[in-house]
């Protein structure tokens, strides 16, 4: 899927929600520059297999296989909308899907192995409760990188 290689390495993380649409575009209106190489990541949970012995077992492999083959059927789906604004743009860029959690984890992996200069990614906009207690993707992601986070917020009301 890789197209090209500019000047710039930005890693933009989605999510498929309202956040990481508003980051994925924010970045096209304010930062894109045509010499960049931009990575849009999508890191997704695959639920685990629920332990089970006996005669059952099959059934709960089947059952959960088919719910790991909807949620990676959903998450490719969701990539070809970011791919096809790329192509739009005209943009050197590589999608990428990785199974992994915590999201954070694995977006901060990514974007070192991938050597990235910039990473974009849109914020919830918990209260700082809310963050402590469920914790923010974006928070990790400042603490725990070594290269500049764009931070989208929501649109306030």
């Amino acid at each position: 899927m890789a197209e090209g290689a500019g000047k710039r390495k930005v890693l933009i993380a989605v999510d498929g929600s309202e956040h990481g649409d508003r980051a994925f575009e924010w970045y096209l209106t304010n930062l894109y520059n045509k010499e960049d190489s931009v990575i849009v990541l999508h890191a997704f949970e695959i639920p685990p297999l629920p332990y089970s012995s006996g005669p059952f077992v099959f059934a709960y492999y089947e059952e959960w296989s088919e719910m790991v083959s909807d949620l990676r059927g959903q998450a490719t789906e969701m990539m070809r909308k970011y791919e096809q604004r790329c192509k739009e743009k005209k943009m050197h860029y590589e999608m990428i899907l990785v199974v992994g959690k915590p999201a954070g984890n694995v977006i901060c992996k990514e974007a070192e192995k991938e050597k990235v200069e910039l990473i974009v990614t849109g914020s919830r906009g918990l209260s700082k409760t809310r963050r402590t207690i469920l914790g923010s993707v974006s928070d990790y992601i400042v603490h725990h990188t070594c290269c500049p986070v764009c931070i989208v917020p929501p649109v306030e009301n």
